[in-house]
């Protein structure tokens, strides 16, 4: 038989489990807003990954744009003074024939070497020219002009 005692007991456990469904509905509702922050907040994140990745694309075009025009700059730096170099080795060669000289191996030599310092000094101007067509930043001269960052 059921005593009274029993009865309790169950109520007491029917409305301990009552608290407990309570409790646990209350904290799966948190759970879920919180949920839907937390995707809310990725989706945000990866609206900003893919802006990222897009300005990452064009600095790397910008960059080999840049590298692209110097290597321009270079090779004209240097085909100019390649003619130049070859205008001036011509021009030599005329006043050589013309004076009938024999010409030996220190002839050669100096005038290779000759060659080489004004291709130097030619590519020397050339930059110095460069640097001054070139805005002043107020930066340290010795400072790199290609910082990017």
């Amino acid at each position: 038989m059921i005593s009274l005692n029993q009865i309790q007991l169950l109520g007491q456990k029917i409305e301990q489990a009552l608290q407990r469904i309570i409790f646990l509905q209350n904290e799966n509702e948190e759970l879920k807003e919180e949920r839907a922050n937390y995707k809310k907040a990725n989706t945000e994140l990866k609206k900003q990954l893919d802006i990222f990745k897009k300005e990452q694309n064009e600095i790397e075009k910008g960059i080999i744009h840049a590298l692209d025009r110097l290597n321009t700059v270079e090779d004209s730096i240097l085909q100019v003074s390649k003619e130049e170099s070859k205008t001036k080795s011509s021009e030599e060669n005329l006043t050589t024939d013309q004076t009938t000289e024999p010409a030996n191996a220190d002839t050669v030599a100096d005038s290779s070497a000759s060659i080489e310092e004004e291709e130097s000094a030619l590519i020397d101007e050339n930059v110095e020219k460069s640097d001054k067509s070139q805005p002043a930043s107020g930066n340290d001269t010795t400072q790199s002009s290609f910082d990017i960052f």
